[in-house]
């Protein structure tokens, strides 16, 4: 029994250690895909990010149009910063007795444009399809500079 017990336990280890960021399509031409990683596990949770940067386009005008775009997107904006370049929103989890899934994203001046970055986070063992947070980033990030 411990010998069948022990490797059965080394491989669940394994499985659920937390990993360190893991770019998802680096080849991508988007940016926002291209900067997209994920790290953590579903045993810990996970963490989502990307960043872009918009030439031309100013840090008011991305965080009013990304501010737009995520409340028609149907995410619940819970805390919005102008001045600061931040946002703050969440998701409803299915099957979670209320929780919900928070997306942060920071909206910064360069010296010819805006760096918007993005970081969305669930819980021990509620799992989002990482091409599926892909997408929704991109989606998110697409109107920004329009």
């Amino acid at each position: 029994m411990k010998r069948i017990l022990l490797p059965i336990l080394i491989t669940m280890a394994a499985g659920c250690a937390s990993t360190g960021p893991v770019a998802l399509a680096p080849n991508d031409g988007r940016d926002c895909a291209r900067n997209f990683t994920q790290e953590g596990s579903i045993v810990t949770g996970k963490v989502y990010r990307t960043s872009i940067y918009l030439e031309g386009t100013g840090k008011k005008r991305a965080f009013s149009n990304i501010s737009k775009g995520l409340a028609m997107q149907g995410w619940n904006i819970s805390n919005s910063d102008s001045e600061l370049g931040m946002l703050n929103a969440n998701q409803s989890v299915a099957m979670s007795n209320g929780g919900t899934a928070p997306l942060n994203i920071s909206v910064d001046d360069t010296s010819s444009g805006s760096e918007v970055s993005l970081a969305f986070s669930t819980g021990m063992g509620v799992y989002s399809p990482p091409n599926a947070v892909m997408e929704e980033f991109c989606k998110i990030v697409s109107v920004a500079n329009k």
